[in-house]
């Protein structure tokens, strides 16, 4: 049976509050799992800011708390591009990303902050 150190999932949960949500930003969402070595915990927000407005924000955000940006990708919504983009951040074996799904017809956007390990390996 897989073992899941209770340690790992403290320490996932800390880093996440630590990272302080875009100050125009509500929750609308949250949730966390845990299992067979794999973790996340991930919030899930509305907003009127741009992604180029979070991306600056995360990318700073992030890197104070030692993250390091890898990546970014395109993310489409049931096959329409809405906007969407996915930013990934690596800290050691840990990931995180934020998931812009893009902005609807009254100019509100959501957007997912995760952070896991065991999903979207790092290295």
């Amino acid at each position: 049976m897989p073992y899941i150190d209770p340690r790992q999932v403290a320490q996932l949960e800390r880093e996440f509050d630590s990272v302080a949500p875009f100050p125009q930003a509500n929750a609308t969402h949250s949730d966390k799992s845990y299992k067979d070595n794999q973790a996340l915990v991930l919030t899930r927000y509305s907003t009127s800011a741009s992604y180029a407005t979070l991306r600056d924000y995360y990318y700073t955000e992030l890197s104070k708390h030692g993250w390091k940006f890898v990546s970014e990708e395109p993310l489409a919504n049931w096959g329409r591009d809405l906007g969407g983009k996915t930013a990934h951040y690596c800290k050691g074996d840990w990931s995180a990303t934020v998931e812009y799904a893009g902005q609807d017809n009254e100019g509100r956007g959501a957007y997912t902050l995760t952070l896991s390990w065991g999903i979207n390996q790092c290295k």
